[in-house]
């Protein structure tokens, strides 16, 4: 590993204003200082590129889309403006620790690892907490990331060289999936390692993308799921893509009330990796039971995080 290898860093843009500075100022604290952002300002309307273009840096290189686009069409656009070796994604609305860069580059010195990730404050106006415990030996492969995804995008790190071997990096076919797709298709050609310190922190607020529209990331799943049972590059891994598929659907029934083609005397359950795997799909073939659930956890978290 070079002394200082360059870092790109990716923060794609739309109408992000009322948290943009606490994001850029994360990154300007940052001990580890050779780093480049490729700001990808996707046709925002509001203040967000006055807000950016206040901040006197060169490092800062500022991109804007010729129309608006997905969030993977974007990651694919931005991801061709990067020069670094090395890889790391930071949204409009989160936060990295001074230390982030610095100690997860030191990572990389094991040159079989080709994504880092670590854990990750969760952090709203009302509350925080970690979204591992700590002193947790955390392990994931290929098999458990597909079946079972624990990573936040502001988390990670990817080295570039393993990732520009890959047939093609962002899948603009996918918005709301796009970092999970690149991820799983990166940890086949080579080793995830997590890092067990709290380096970051992802802020949950009403207009979050992964609350908001949760029906959009379910649809999406179903159609990677549908893409890779047919095409051979991830045929190793069948039978979770199967698993994947069968969760996916039993969230449609849960969330969307959308009936599957699939009945419960066609369920192989013991195929599925784990029990609480199987137990959910299980009950979400009895719709007032977990409707009931659902409706409820929806009612803690919301008096759970924010402020009513």
């Amino acid at each position: 590993m070079n002394k200082k290898p360059l870092i790109s860093i990716l923060m794609n843009c739309f109408n992000g204003e009322l948290y943009l500075r606490e994001a850029l100022d994360s990154l300007i604290r940052q001990s580890y200082q050779n780093w480049e952002l490729i700001f990808w300002n996707n046709q925002s309307t509001d203040k967000s590129l006055e807000i950016i273009s206040k901040y006197n840096d060169k490092r800062i290189k500022i991109f804007n889309s010729k129309k608006h686009t997905n969030l993977g069409e974007a990651r694919e656009k931005a991801f061709a403006k990067t020069k670094g070796e090395y890889l790391a994604f930071l949204d409009v609305d989160d936060i990295w620790e001074k230390d982030k860069l610095k100690l997860q580059l030191e990572v990389f010195r094991n040159k079989e690892i080709g994504i880092s990730f670590t854990n990750t404050k969760f952090f709203s106006t009302k509350r925080e907490e970690n979204l591992f415990r700590t002193n947790q030996n955390l392990k994931v492969s290929t098999r458990s990331l597909i079946t079972n995804y624990p990573i936040a995008l502001v988390s990670i790190m990817i080295d570039i060289n393993k990732l520009n071997s890959l047939s093609y990096s962002f899948d603009k076919n996918f918005s709301h999936i796009s970092d999970f797709d690149l991820i799983v298709r990166v940890s086949t050609i080579s080793k995830v390692k997590y890092l067990d310190k709290v380096l970051c922190g992802w802020r949950i607020h009403y207009h979050n993308e992964s609350f908001k529209k949760k029906e959009l990331f379910n649809k999406e799943i179903e159609r990677w799921c549908d893409f890779h049972l047919e095409n051979k590059y991830l045929e190793k891994f069948t039978k979770e893509i199967k698993e994947l598929r069968l969760l996916t659907l039993a969230r449609n029934r849960i969330v969307s009330s959308i009936n599957s083609s699939i009945s419960l005397k066609e369920m192989n359950f013991n195929s599925l990796s784990n029990l609480r795997n199987q137990s959910y799909i299980f009950f979400s073939y009895i719709p007032i039971i977990p409707k009931a659930i659902y409706k409820i956890k929806e009612i803690i978290f919301k008096l759970k995080w924010y402020k009513i």
